[in-house]
């Protein structure tokens, strides 16, 4: 931590998140954390997290203490995949060999430390070590979360019980384990229940103690097939029995993250067969999870509705949920909470701008600059905005001042290139693109960019290799697949062409988009004609036709051209002067 924090003998238990800067400038993999609690006495648990927004600092800076009160934003994640956290006696083992995870530059470390007031003023400086291997990870796990924030537990009760379920949509294999609840829970169970009918046991404490919490890693992963059923069931004592209730006579309890609510969650890390199945899983998980979040902030919102902090970080969720409008409502509380928060405008300017709302997403963002002028990423968000109203010169000024206030800010990079490429300024936006690339060199944006310079430029043999550096970076990436594929498909010069692996290329890109994308069929049908399989490109730009949304469109009529060529046994080709390349 950068500075101790001085814990007061005085109140109840405090939950405090302290932001702490990590000095790396490029990109390492870690293999495991270590956390020391600075002060065991006081120090009861940690949550460790990283964000790459800046938006942890910007509540710590509101702070006049070290750190911040209250939940963490949701910027602040945990890796991929991976648990990171803390109780006392925990010494969690490295991670398996090629199961790293990326720790990116300029992140910061964000620790939501349980704290225990002791008899005197205690002084309060955690650290964290960090354990690298040179290795990428060759394998990514994912993190399933069961649970339920709508715990409502009446005074006096003895046995209660919540449950959840999730079925797999993707066979897995089980590696962790990590169940979390607080003092009135007692048994905590989880099992799979396959789809032949029979159930495998998962963990089973029957006598939960918060103070001694875990992760399990099995000793040989459980392989669990598709349509499997996780289930959890923890049951609660909220009764005067309960000899380990924080507060006597009980009274009644609600979900939330200080010690005397409850929570019941049980995180399972698992690896999925390809990374196919890896990013279903994702994503189903993602919106389950989100859609708990949400419950569970509407819930905190109900006991502390003038927190402004919980406004944006459940609009936050539903940003995710694609509920924009709900998004709005919150964000516009918060801003009547704090109306001079210059982060309050961005957040709601940003949340416009994502419904296409650009003339009061500018509005928003210009009251972000006008309240703190030094805000960098409210000028490049100003300049996106201003571009997306077709006003590339008047985005200009903007990035220039993001990148004055912060000259390592590669996505203002980026956008600047994209400004002045708009106004066919191609020199100087390629420049603008290496330079981005310098700063984040595993980010595929900048060499998409860079490739779509150079076709402009007349440059191919290099837009091609900037297209596949785009690829290695991210080797699923859409408009990275999809602007090579054209190019090694159509493009009019046999030493640029290459059908098989324009094949390739669009095949993958037809599979990411189930067969439903006119322009990933209509890139298919070229690179099977290149490939002189005209059978299948003719098959192929018939479905292509039919997915088209405007018939009588542009996009339709250029397709039925390439169809007439297919049926007549002739490739497409094209020079690639002032094409415009699809995405």
């Amino acid at each position: 931590m950068p500075s101790p924090y001085s814990l007061e003998p005085v109140g109840g238990d405090v939950l405090r998140n302290f932001v702490v800067p990590i000095p790396t400038t490029k990109r390492r993999y870690v293999k495991g954390v270590e956390f020391r609690p600075g002060n065991p006495t006081v120090v009861h648990h940690a949550a460790i997290r990283l964000d790459q927004t800046g938006a942890s600092k910007r509540f710590d800076e509101g702070d006049p203490q070290p750190g911040y009160e209250g939940v963490t934003p949701p910027s602040a994640r945990y890796p991929a995949g991976h648990f990171l956290g803390w109780t006392p006696g925990q010494v969690r083992p490295l991670a398996p060999d090629g199961v790293s995870w990326p720790l990116e530059p300029g992140s910061d470390l964000v620790l939501q430390l349980h704290l225990r007031p002791a008899a005197n003023t205690e002084t309060v400086r955690a650290s964290v070590g960090f354990y690298f291997t040179d290795t990428p990870p060759a394998r990514r796990p994912a993190m399933i979360r069961l649970g339920r924030q709508d715990i409502d537990i009446p005074p006096g009760r003895r046995e209660h019980v919540i449950s959840d379920d999730y079925v797999l949509p993707v066979s897995v294999e089980v590696q962790e384990l990590q169940p979390h609840a607080h003092f009135r829970a007692r048994q905590i169970q989880a099992a799979a229940r396959l789809p032949d009918g029979t159930t495998q046991p998962l963990i089973y404490i029957r006598d939960w103690d918060f103070h001694w919490q875990e992760v399990y890693r099995l000793r040989q992963p459980l392989r669990l097939p598709r349509g499997t059923v996780l289930t959890m069931r923890y049951v609660y004592d909220n009764s005067a029995q309960n000899r380990r209730s924080p507060i006597r006579p009980p009274g009644r309890v609600r979900w939330g993250q200080n010690s005397t609510d409850e929570m019941g969650d049980l995180w399972l890390q698992v690896f999925a067969s390809t990374p196919e199945d890896l990013r279903l899983l994702e994503r189903h998980v993602q919106q389950k999870m989100v859609r708990e979040d949400a419950i569970g902030y509407e819930q905190l919102l109900e006991g502390d509705p003038e927190n402004p902090r919980l406004h944006e970080s459940l609009a936050a969720c539903y940003l995710q949920l694609g509920e924009g409008h709900r998004a709005i409502h919150h964000l516009e509380a918060s801003l009547r909470l704090e109306p001079q928060s210059p982060i309050g405008h961005y957040n709601l300017a940003s949340a416009h701008a994502a419904l296409g709302r650009i003339d009061e997403a500018v509005v928003h963002f210009e009251d972000a600059i006008r309240l703190n002028p030094d805000l960098a990423l409210a000028h490049n968000s100003l300049g996106v905005a201003l571009q997306m109203r077709g006003k590339p010169d008047a985005a200009l000024p903007h990035y220039r001042e993001a990148l004055r206030l912060d000259a390592e800010y590669a996505l203002a990079y980026n956008n600047l290139g994209t400004a002045l490429k708009a106004l066919g300024r191609l020199d100087e936006a390629r420049a603008h693109f290496t330079r981005a690339a310098a700063i984040k060199p595993d980010d595929p944006l900048p060499y998409l960019n860079l490739g779509e310079v150079c076709v402009a430029q007349g440059h191919i043999e290099e837009a091609v290799e900037s297209f596949q550096q785009a690829l290695a970076k991210e080797a699923d990436w859409m408009p990275a697949l999809m602007n090579l594929g054209w190019i090694l498909a159509t493009h009019v010069e046999d030493a640029v062409r290459v059908p098989h692996e324009a094949v390739r290329l669009a095949e993958r890109a037809v599979a990411l988009t189930d067969r439903r994308d006119s322009r990933a069929l209509d890139l298919l049908a070229a690179a099977y004609a290149a490939a002189s399989d005209y059978e299948r490109a003719i098959g192929t730009a018939e479905a292509a036709l039919r997915a088209v949304k405007d018939p009588a469109g542009p996009e339709a009529a250029a397709l039925a051209s390439r169809l007439r060529l297919y049926q007549q046994h002739r490739s497409y080709r094209h020079d690639f002067r002032g094409f415009t390349l699809p995405f």
